[in-house]
């Protein structure tokens, strides 16, 4: 119960606040570098999303900070199409809640 909570919290007081500042990166020139760098994208996309599914409440809160969606709209119109299909998948995941208030503000921040 308490240990559970506390990593919650740090989890998502932290790590959640990593993920979004490295899905702002930029792309790197080096080809070899910048496939590792867009697979981690991906996979840090992927994990966002099972937060959203999981643990909606809390990813709510994220979600509802200035600039979190924002750091995910450009990979809506990466070169690569795993990159957009993630993308495209977590903002399914947002819209899949049903959650009225996460809804309008998504829309608005569009």
């Amino acid at each position: 119960g308490e240990k559970k909570e506390k990593f919650f919290e740090s989890f998502y007081n932290s790590i959640v606040n990593q993920f979004f500042e490295f899905l702002k990166s930029p792309e790197l020139a080096d080809k070899e570098e910048n496939e590792d760098l867009n697979f981690s994208k991906n996979l840090v996309l992927e994990l966002l999303c099972f937060c959203v599914k999981n643990h909606g409440l809390k990813m709510k809160s994220q979600l509802m900070q200035d600039e979190r969606l924002e750091s995910v709209y450009p990979l809506l119109s990466s070169s690569l199409k795993y990159i957009r299909l993630s993308a495209i998948r977590f903002f399914r995941s947002i819209v899949g809640r049903k959650d009225d208030t996460l809804s309008r503000f998504l829309v608005k921040k569009d």
